[in-house]
């Protein structure tokens, strides 16, 4: 081999070793972002677990709090709301009302 085309192999190396270094500094700073990326997930998720938690304690109390009216708990009978209708299914008679006539 000549001179002229070891020169040239060893610049062919230079350019070489300078593109990974690049490459390398690239990976890096890639690395760094997506660990904050990362980093900023983990809180958000944190935050919304227990942010998911208070919620399901608060609809359980109110789920137990709706169960609750006068007959099992020291709630007045004012409070409890609406209650369920009976309809009535009896066919109506023709007799009158009341009991029998005495003789």
């Amino acid at each position: 081999m000549s001179k002229g085309q070891i020169n040239d192999m060893f610049r062919q190396m230079e350019e070489l070793f300078s593109k990974v270094d690049k490459l390398s500094k690239q990976i890096k700073k890639m690395e760094k972002e997506h660990k904050e990326e990362l980093a900023e997930r983990d809180k958000k998720i944190v935050k919304l677990e227990t942010e998911n938690k208070k919620l399901k304690l608060e609809v359980e109390r109110l789920k137990n709090q709706n169960k609750k009216d006068s007959s099992n708990s020291s709630k007045p009978s004012g409070t409890n709301g609406f209650k369920k209708v009976i309809t009535n299914r009896r066919q109506k008679s023709e007799n009158k009302q009341g009991g029998q006539e005495r003789s």
